[in-house]
């Protein structure tokens, strides 16, 4: 063993290496510059994370009040689901018009034009469950400003359908529609009624019953749109009761719904990004300079070994041990 190290000692070899030098220095230089060229031709992507924490949707389920809990793993292969579907992205695709963005709007065949769509939008907004039981949600685009605004609109689409769970924000949105409902009626009433009382000058009698007699007396024509005038002024009352306990119910909820925590917590929250995520520049450089010079260095090695380069004829019997 001690003869075998003696016939190769390390000498040679560097000897061999330092004489081919120029090699080395040639195929590292040429990789570096072949790097630097790609790197500046390379256009800058920028990335913007989301990470959130999803509820456990049967708990959001709860009435009176809802509960706030950490999901399970259904809750996040729901939400997770949701992310990945084709509607999802198809849906910020049609939003943010990528189709022009992505300047694919200009191939001609449909069905080529969607499915380069589709796998763009897919490879730019990418969705998963860390180890942490978090969901993570990275979106990239070449605008920092479309990058910013996508991760916004799907955080927003999240919170969407995790109040869709949520029966006490959906009976807080139910009660405001009829609210709304109620406060139209009231209003298209109100201009009925008005109409009614300029035309006929009517009054529906409460107490002194002389007044709308003389009136209708005085006008017959008035006379037949009374009974219409005191139904409507019977429903326009009826609407105000009930918008005023629709409003009251409302404001009730509203209180209940603003003293429990955000559903969804985010850990990670959308940030505009500064600078790009990709490629980094730098590194690359670096990483191609030491990739030129140990390849070319080990080629220059291992030609060696294998007798393939010309050696001086000392070194060759210095190798052999003679």
């Amino acid at each position: 063993m001690i003869d075998r190290i003696r016939v190769w000692p390390v000498y040679p070899y560097i000897q061999t290496w330092l004489h081919h030098i120029w090699f080395v220095l040639i195929t590292t230089l040429l990789v570096t510059a072949t790097a630097v060229i790609w790197v500046l031709m390379e256009e800058d992507e920028y990335s913007v994370s989301i990470e959130f924490v999803p509820p456990a949707m049967e708990a959001l389920s709860a009435l009176p009040a809802p509960r706030v809990v950490p999901g399970g793993p259904v809750d996040m292969e729901r939400l997770l689901s949701y992310l990945q579907s084709a509607s999802f992205l198809g849906m910020v695709a049609d939003s943010f018009h990528l189709e022009k963005h992505y300047e694919i709007d200009k191939i001609s065949n449909p069905k080529i034009r969607a499915k380069r769509l589709a796998r763009m939008v897919k490879s730019n907004i990418k969705s998963r469950v860390t180890r942490y039981s978090t969901i993570s949600i990275k979106v990239t685009d070449k605008d920092p400003n479309y990058a910013y605004k996508i991760a916004n609109f799907v955080l927003d689409k999240v919170r969407e359908e995790v109040r869709f769970y949520d029966k006490s924000q959906r009976l807080y949105n139910e009660i405001a529609s009829q609210e709304k409902n109620a406060l139209r009626l009231i209003d298209s009433l109100q201009d009925h009624l008005s109409k009614l009382r300029r035309r006929y000058s009517l009054l529906v009698a409460t107490g002194d019953m002389r007044l709308p007699y003389q009136v209708m007396l005085n006008n017959p024509e008035a006379f037949e749109h009374y009974d219409e005038l005191a139904y409507l002024e019977a429903r326009h009352r009826a609407h105000i009761q009930e918008a005023l306990d629709l409003r009251r119910r409302r404001l009730e909820r509203d209180i209940v719904n603003e003293s429990l925590p955000d559903p969804l917590w985010v850990i990670e929250p959308p940030s505009f990004p500064s600078f790009p995520s990709w490629p980094p520049r730098l590194l690359i450089i670096i990483g191609a300079f030491f990739v030129g010079f140990l390849s070319s260095s080990f080629l220059v090695i291992y030609a060696n070994y294998l007798g393939i380069l010309p050696t001086k004829a000392e070194n060759v019997v210095h190798m052999v041990g003679t």
